[in-house]
């Protein structure tokens, strides 16, 4: 459980010490919001050591997905350690803590009011019902099994088993003793539950209804932040969360031994089915449905819905394009270039936060289902197909992360913008002071 300070009441101060106190509480506080509602360890560190020293709290910060330490620069007790749990992504929260950070850096609210405006938010219930969010998952799968190929049998299997999978998510989401085992139970019902579909549909794809079913557990956005965080020298998060993907991934392979183990005691396993592409009308389609879906599975703000969908179809048709003109192997690479470039602008001209677009857009690269692959490879003891598609998916995450990076340096954010024209006004006057020196 994550530890909060919004619960505490604030005294009142009246010394400096009691001021710098105050303003170290709202240091802590704000980081761990901004962790907790999903952002990555680069870009919380960048934003907190601005806010902390408009606050009067300098300091330095360093994440990991379960911890949040805090240095401060100009205190006796100066370091503070905050155990936090990997939470999901909140782009309503996130957009709200954006707003609430503008107004710090512009001077527009004193301190007792950022602390009410951080309680507020941290109190904002869930945007939307459990009834809601399963739709969502039954939207993802159906839309998951376009993408992937599937016909009208794979989109109807697709979209009930991925409704069971939402119910076992919630079930297991209200009891501690059963939180750590949602992909293991989860792969399990999905690997029985498509085999009792193709014993009942002989002429349905397996391996596309079992991925698109479990398509939004699979940990591709947690692999391709890691490697993002990797590249920007957060060592320590990208480490710890690649090996949180990776025990997931063994998760649910375990669960999907044990019910195909199952299954096949029970029934035999049928062929599997070969399926041709869809037109192109089925892409858009699934591209507006899973826009929908989106907007619920990261809890956005309804009016945000027109930049999700604008996100889906510039992360996927920019994929398609630089398949066709690049190759494959660059597809990844184009699509998330192109969605960073349309993220940046988003966040610049409106002063929203990037990932209102970037998350939802990179949903439609990430490589998990190319490791789920994988995984049925090496379960099949295919060893050298099972590692040549492992690297597969790590060559997409790695394109996707290359393709943000360098939009970032060629479009970069407000924020990016204002700190590149700062440090360009200081070494233009540095340099002016030295050629006066020099005179």
């Amino acid at each position: 459980m994550n530890a909060s300070l919004a619960s505490l009441p604030i005294p009142k101060y009246y010394s400096e010490e009691a001021e710098g106190a105050r303003s170290s509480r709202l240091v802590i506080e704000l980081a761990r919001m901004l962790h907790t509602s999903g952002t990555p360890a680069h870009e919380l560190e960048e934003r907190m050591q601005n806010v902390s020293r408009i606050l009067g709290a300098p300091a330095k910060f360093f994440s990991t997905p379960t911890s949040l330490f805090v240095s401060f620069d100009c205190f006796e007790r100066n370091t503070a350690l905050i155990r936090v749990t990997p939470g999901s992504v909140n782009l309503a929260k996130l957009s709200q803590l954006h707003e609430l950070q503008s107004q710090i850096e512009n001077d527009e609210l004193p301190p007792a009011k950022v602390w009410s405006q951080l309680q507020a938010i941290e109190r904002m219930p869930p945007r939307y019902g459990a009834v809601t969010t399963l739709a969502s998952f039954c939207l993802i799968g159906g839309g998951a099994a376009v993408f992937f190929g599937g016909h009208a049998m794979e989109i109807l299997f697709s979209g009930l088993i991925s409704l069971m999978v939402g119910l076992v998510v919630q079930f297991c989401s209200t009891r501690s003793q059963t939180q750590h085992l949602i992909d293991l139970a989860a792969a399990f019902l999905t690997t029985v539950l498509v085999h009792l579909a193709g014993w009942v549909a002989p002429t349905l794809s397996l391996d596309v209804t079992m991925i698109s079913s479990l398509i939004i557990l699979l940990p591709g956005l947690g692999i391709t932040v890691a490697i993002n965080e990797l590249a920007t020298q957060n060592l320590a998060s990208g480490t710890a969360r690649m090996a949180g993907a990776m025990t997931t991934f063994i998760s649910m392979g375990f669960g999907v031994v044990m019910g195909r183990g199952l299954m096949l005691w029970l029934l035999t396993e049928p062929a599997e089915v070969a399926l041709s592409p869809l037109p192109w009308e089925w892409i858009a389609g699934a591209t507006i449905v899973c826009s929908f879906a989106f907007v619920v599975l990261f809890q956005a703000q309804a009016k945000d819905l027109v930049w999700i969908l604008l996100a889906a179809m510039i992360s996927y048709g920019g994929a398609r394009l630089g398949g066709v003109v690049f190759g494959s192997e660059a597809a990844a690479w184009t699509g998330s270039f192109l969605l960073g470039i349309a993220s940046n602008l988003f966040a610049r001209y409106l002063d929203r936060p990037a990932a209102v677009m970037q998350v939802p857009g990179m949903i439609l690269l990430v490589p998990g289902s190319v490791g789920f692959v994988s995984l049925f490879a090496l379960l099949d003891h295919d060893i050298q197909n099972g590692i040549g598609t492992a690297f597969s998916m790590a060559l997409v995450a790695v394109s996707i992360v290359a393709g943000l990076l360098m939009a970032n340096a060629l479009v970069p954010t407000r924020r990016g913008y204002r700190k590149a024209v700062t440090l360009a006004k200081q070494k233009s006057g540095s340099d002016e002071a030295a050629s006066d020196q020099r005179t």
